[in-house]
């Protein structure tokens, strides 16, 4: 996949290799209410979907930074 840096309320998500599953990626943990999730470079929305266990992230394009933004409440 790649990796996740985060500065204060926004994560950056790094993916760097075609994810297993094709179209998404699944951030195991990731319980934290997401007010948006959009691509770094342009701003255009990505897809996602938060469960109990985690967060799924409907990308699948390589070498992308995906900006996750957190609520805080």
């Amino acid at each position: 996949m790649g990796g996740i840096t985060q500065k204060g309320s926004t994560m950056y998500l790094h993916l760097l290799q075609m994810p297993n599953t094709k179209n998404f990626v699944f951030i195991d943990g990731l319980t934290q209410k997401i007010k948006q999730a959009s691509l770094f470079i342009n701003q255009q929305k990505v897809a996602f979907k938060q469960i109990p266990e985690g967060t799924f992230v409907y990308w699948s394009d390589i070498d992308t930074v995906i900006e996750i933004t957190l609520q805080y409440m």
